[in-house]
């Protein structure tokens, strides 16, 4: 057990020295090009946070709601069933929650797709509009 966090210990080290080199470098190359490291490490965060909350509060929300679903169903079953499901209740309960949880993931999965899509279709529409407005000013 001892040697196993020796061997962490180390390995943290390693990551944390090469992490240290990879940053200084990266820091140097924006202040020759004339950027302030601290407003780019601060722009990278926000945009990291937001970009973030914007891709998975769908994900994060169907799968909440398809659980709470899950939950009332199984309570319905145990409250309404026979006493051969009451002696599995927990078993009802894991099940259902993974079993909606996965459908939600999978719905969300396609709903995000479809909206890739659209965003896609809507910037080549975009783009088509800027190109004949060019052409009109011409």
């Amino acid at each position: 057990m001892e040697g196993v966090i020796i061997i962490a210990i180390i390995w943290i080290g390693i990551y944390a020295i090469i992490r240290t080199s990879q940053r200084y470098k990266e820091r140097t190359m924006l202040i020759r090009n004339g950027i302030n490291p601290m407003e780019y490490d601060k722009k990278k965060d926000e945009d990291f946070i937001s970009r973030f909350w914007k891709e998975h509060n769908l994900k994060i929300g169907l799968l909440a709601l398809n659980i709470g679903l899950a939950l009332i169903i199984a309570n319905f079953i145990i409250a309404f069933g026979e006493d051969k499901i009451y002696r599995l209740k927990d078993e009802l309960y894991f099940g259902l929650v993974f079993f909606f949880g996965g459908i939600a993931l999978v719905i969300s999965f396609f709903l995000e797709h479809n909206m890739a899509k659209r965003k896609e279709e809507i910037k080549e529409v975009s783009k088509q509009i800027e190109e004949l407005k060019d052409k009109e000013e011409k």
